[in-house]
């Protein structure tokens, strides 16, 4: 599997580690309650440390201000039992490791990647918190056919992300994780532009927010036998205007 791996983000041999973790090291992890612990041991299968990208082995500066520290980043590899509470496991790998984490996480040959930047606890300063976690789809690494797949694949070579500083090269990996995701609202997205992530991340939202509505509102009208016609009416009014202004929003990216 590293091979494979080596192949499509061609870390730098130093930076590879291919090293099992044991789930001993998670259940001695004191940031994971026993609830977390127990969806560790049923749901995943292993977990590998793929690679540790840091200022020793790649010359890339280490960042530290008062809100971030990146000493290194670590490339995780997963693979799940299950696809059941699929967020909850990532949410709680991202949780395991004080380090940012480019998550690889594989269930029936299929892959999501998870990435999250992680601040300084201005509480414990020991302690970090996961900000904002971006997951894709289920993606096919092999994939010859789908388009954004292949899009996704040919940009995750370590050489095409910006080497500034460890901070700017795992933002350079959520960005394009970003525009990969509007890939789905915009075919023809340049998922390279990571300066337009920004901007893009939070069209996202918005559009999750109004599909989120128009499902509520669809389900009311199921749910709700005994709406009238104007009842009716009023409500579909209500999903064209939200569809529009998605539409509106799929022209801004």
């Amino acid at each position: 599997m590293i091979e494979f791996f080596n192949e499509i983000f061609k870390v730098p041999e130093n930076s590879i580690i291919n090293r099992k973790i044991p789930k001993k090291l998670f259940y001695e992890n004191a940031e994971l309650n026993k609830n977390e612990q127990k969806v560790i041991q049923e749901k995943i299968d292993f977990t590998y440390s793929l690679y540790k990208i840091n200022q020793t082995k790649t010359k890339i500066l280490k960042y530290e201000n008062r809100e971030y520290k990146y000493i290194e980043i670590l490339i995780i590899y997963s693979k799940l039992k299950t696809d059941e509470k699929c967020d909850k496991i990532i949410n709680i790998l991202h949780k395991s490791f004080k380090n940012p984490v480019f998550l690889i996480i594989e269930y029936n040959e299929k892959f999501i990647f998870s990435l999250g930047h992680k601040r300084i606890n201005q509480v414990d300063i020991t302690k970090r918190v996961t900000e904002k976690i971006i997951n894709t789809e289920w993606i096919q690494l092999n994939s010859k056919s789908d388009f954004k797949h292949v899009k996704l694949i040919k940009n995750l070579a370590f050489e095409k992300q910006n080497q500034k500083n460890l901070y700017e090269l795992y933002s350079d990996y959520y960005n394009l994780m970003v525009n990969f995701n509007a890939l789905n609202l915009k075919p023809d997205l340049n998922i390279t532009d990571k300066q337009s992530a920004y901007k893009n991340e939070g069209i996202l939202l918005e559009v999750k927010e109004k599909e989120n509505e128009i499902e509520y509102l669809k389900k009311a009208i199921k749910r709700n036998k005994g709406l009238n016609f104007n009842e009716k009416f009023e409500i579909n009014v209500k999903i064209k205007e939200l569809e529009k202004s998605i539409n509106n929003l799929k022209e801004k990216l």
